[in-house]
């Protein structure tokens, strides 16, 4: 079972002067951001080598992990993500021959 346990906004603030520009706030720039924490329970096969993260802005559809995890880790953040937009995580667990499982149930979180 993988849950959310935490989602909220992170504020990035930058500040960058260059000569020629117009300063303030840029139309298509997106911000703030946010972060989701998920947890999951341990999978317990003797042979785990570690979990693997995905996350897209597309149910379903999942490229590269986007963390690749320790046995002994069963929580990750996800952080940068833009306010407003939908995004979905799968977990999925890998043995020490690199056989990986079939991902988790997926949860969706849209950042507030």
């Amino acid at each position: 079972m993988i849950r959310v346990i935490a989602c909220g906004l992170v504020l990035v603030m930058v500040n960058l002067a260059l000569t020629g520009c117009v300063v303030g706030q840029h139309p298509g720039v997106p911000s703030p951001t946010g972060f989701v924490t998920l947890q999951w329970d341990p999978n317990t096969e003797p042979d785990l080598a570690g979990y693997k993260v995905y996350s897209s802005t597309l149910s379903g559809l999942y490229g590269d992990p986007i963390a690749t995890l320790p046995p002994s880790v069963t929580t990750y953040q996800s952080t940068g993500l833009v306010k407003g937009v939908t995004y979905f995580f799968v977990v999925s667990a890998y043995n020490s021959q690199g056989i990986e499982s079939l991902p988790s149930e997926e949860v969706a979180r849209t950042i507030p």
